[in-house]
């Protein structure tokens, strides 16, 4: 082993949290999961979010890691 193990999986990891922001916003903005929402009905607002972050989760794992 030459070191770069430690270095390829912190690119992966950083590349994985990148990749879901991105996909987080998008989705949110295909959902219609607008700030109102949090204010109005904070519970439906919160089941959206933990909705679209597993979403997101289960796609950049795909993508990134499963592939």
């Amino acid at each position: 082993m030459d070191g770069k193990l430690n270095e390829h999986l912190h690119e992966i990891d950083e590349e994985c949290y990148r990749r879901i922001d991105i996909l987080m916003d998008k989705l949110r903005e295909e959902l219609d999961i607008i700030a109102e929402l949090k204010e109005t009905d904070q519970m439906q607002w919160v089941r959206n979010m933990n909705y679209v972050r597993g979403v997101t989760e289960e796609i950049v794992l795909h993508e990134l890691i499963y592939a």
